[in-house]
């Protein structure tokens, strides 16, 4: 929660929206990791302004992109001066792939029980070659979009 905030804060009650297993709607950004390979990953940021209404019909002629560096070019510190930078701080801080085998969850961590338990279980039931969960594609079946709701109370940007 932010400083000068309570918890009537919509950063609180409506929280953030996480769309596994890589996806998190934040509200006004969207992050997308993707694992490159065991010890690696990618994270990409798309962040938004909505235009005000009597601006739309708004035609932006280019999208900006660029790479955020992670590191200061001239101290070799860590950037930490934005929440994404901080994070990415934490992952590295964390070091390798950590043995699992030697892990003592507690009964604070049923949620991460609950969810590996989940993982292993499609995991086993995709090497069966078994149906998998959700609506299958080959149905033909329309699917329906979802909005997500934001801390500005309204839902996903419109198309």
């Amino acid at each position: 929660m932010r400083e000068g905030a309570d918890e009537s804060d919509p950063l609180w009650t409506v929280g953030r929206v996480c769309l596994w297993p890589n996806g998190f709607f934040l509200g006004e950004h969207f992050e997308w990791r993707v694992p490159v390979d065991d010890e690696n990953m990618l994270s990409v940021t798309w962040s938004f302004i909505r235009v005000p209404k009597e601006a739309e019909p708004y035609e932006q002629k280019r999208i900006p992109a660029w790479t955020s560096p992670i590191r200061d070019v001239a101290t070799g510190r860590w950037i930490t001066s934005h929440v994404v930078n901080q994070d990415i701080v934490a992952w590295v801080g964390q070091g390798a792939i950590a043995d699992r085998t030697k892990e003592n969850l507690g009964a604070s961590d049923r949620g991460v029980s609950m969810l590996r338990k989940q993982l292993f279980q499609r995991h086993r039931r995709d090497r069966r070659r078994q149906r998998p969960q959700g609506p299958d594609p080959r149905s033909g079946a329309q699917r329906s979009a979802s909005s997500c709701p934001t801390s500005a109370g309204s839902s996903t940007p419109r198309a």
